[in-house]
């Protein structure tokens, strides 16, 4: 049976923030300086963007217990009883953006039963989903799947053929997600694994010979100096590309080091800020011109 086509509906979601992070949860530190971290880290992201804006936050690192509070009080959550390698908390906008976290095991079983890729290495323990629906009619409104991910990594950290094939596993099982909840946009944000080239390579063979999988890599962002030399491994996929459009993105430093001096983040905190197609053409047209400054020395 042929997979659902994205509908495009007319409606379309409003700007909307889509933070990813990974605060260090394996080093051999206390318990009490992990969940300070996570409190400076979420006290960061929430000084930048509105209190009213919609918020979601992509974390790739198993939260619960003490941490899962902490960021469910921040964001003025009811507790997420969910545990995972990646975690998606949202704040958004009551009146114009539902969301509902997705059940990924049952689809995973069929794909198991049905045959389809296996001895590929994909947890489904490493990833979770979620949908957003846009307000308006029933029949204008525009369903996103949001998933946040944390690729493997430790006896496959050298392997790049195994990284390759789980990640291409993971674009065809969210598209399958995808059309199986009716969605049009599909984004995927976290802590891949595989190095941002990798990724575009197979987003471009996925263009040339997909229909309905026409998608983009977003990991241009300035890196803090300590990660400049290593290869990007967090960023963002989404398809189509012609319903969504990034607006800016940047990195959340924060302010907070160990008593030793070390600072407890190994990857950039990074916030992309999205609209819809028209809107961020309309917008882009009132920001002024940039002003040309002398080249720093």
């Amino acid at each position: 049976m042929a997979e659902a086509q994205p509908q495009h509906a007319t409606a379309s979601l409003p700007e909307f923030n889509v933070v990813l992070f990974n605060v260090h949860s394996n080093d051999k530190v206390a318990a009490a300086d992990r969940q300070a971290c996570l409190g400076v880290v979420l006290d960061s992201v929430l000084s930048e963007v509105g209190p009213s804006d919609p918020l979601f936050l992509l974390c790739q690192e198993s939260i619960n217990g003490k941490k899962n509070k902490i960021v469910c009080d921040k964001l003025g959550l009811q507790p997420v009883r969910r545990q995972t390698e990646a975690m998606v908390y949202c704040r958004p906008d009551p009146q114009h953006v539902e969301f509902r976290y997705v059940d990924v095991g049952t689809l995973r079983k069929t794909d198991d039963q049905m045959g389809l890729e296996a001895g590929v290495p994909f947890e489904v323990a490493r990833l979770m989903a979620c949908v957003l629906t846009s307000g308006g009619a029933e029949e204008k409104k525009k369903r996103t799947l949001l998933i946040s991910w944390h690729g493997p990594e430790t006896k496959a950290r050298k392997n790049v053929d195994l990284k390759l094939a789980c990640f291409r596993r993971l674009v065809r099982f969210s598209e399958r997600l995808r059309a199986k909840e009716a969605c049009d946009i599909v984004i995927i944000g976290g802590d891949f694994n595989l190095p941002a080239d990798k990724a575009r390579e197979v987003m471009d063979t996925f263009r040339r010979t997909d229909k309905i999988i026409d998608g983009a890599v977003l990991a241009e962002y300035t890196r803090p100096a300590d990660r400049k030399t290593r290869p990007v491994i967090d960023y963002i996929v989404y398809w189509p590309q012609d319903q969504l459009h990034n607006l800016h993105t940047s990195v959340i430093r924060p302010d907070y080091r160990r008593e030793n001096g070390s600072r407890p983040f190994d990857h950039p905190i990074i916030r992309y800020q999205f609209g819809n197609k028209a809107a961020s053409q309309t917008v882009a047209k009132e920001l002024p011109k940039p002003v040309s400054k002398q080249p720093e020395e």
